[in-house]
């Protein structure tokens, strides 16, 4: 910024304190959808727990798997909303930090693409 540049900004609206509280949703839904998965998934032998006669659940838990897959969507879709809300607010160059939405919606299109995929089995 120039020196001769007069700074107008009176620090953030309510429109841009709501899409923060928006952004901090977004993750604890992810967070959400990573604890379901942890119980959705099928368990790893370590062959310490078959020797000693535990049953491993080799497949995906169906009780889990829809949850997994809703919070995984229900991600995608606040994500993507918080994200076009952002747009029209970004005229500055300083304004274009929504680095971690971005990841956020990576991450969650990769896990959906994984399953529907079948890379996870």
């Amino acid at each position: 910024m120039s020196p001769s540049h007069k700074e107008r900004r009176r620090g953030p609206d309510k429109l841009q304190r709501w899409l923060s509280l928006l952004t901090i949703i977004c993750w604890f839904i992810f967070l959400g959808a990573l604890i379901i998965f942890h119980y959705a998934r099928p368990q790893i032998d370590y062959g310490y727990l078959e020797f000693k006669g535990i049953d491993i659940r080799a497949h995906w838990d169906a009780t889990y798997l829809p949850w997994y897959l809703r919070l995984l969507w229900l991600c995608i879709i606040v994500t993507l909303v918080d994200l076009l809300l952002r747009l029209p607010r970004h005229r500055r160059r300083s304004d274009h930090h929504i680095y971690n939405l971005i990841v956020l919606l990576l991450i969650s299109a990769g896990a959906l693409g994984s399953y529907y995929v079948g890379l996870f089995g």
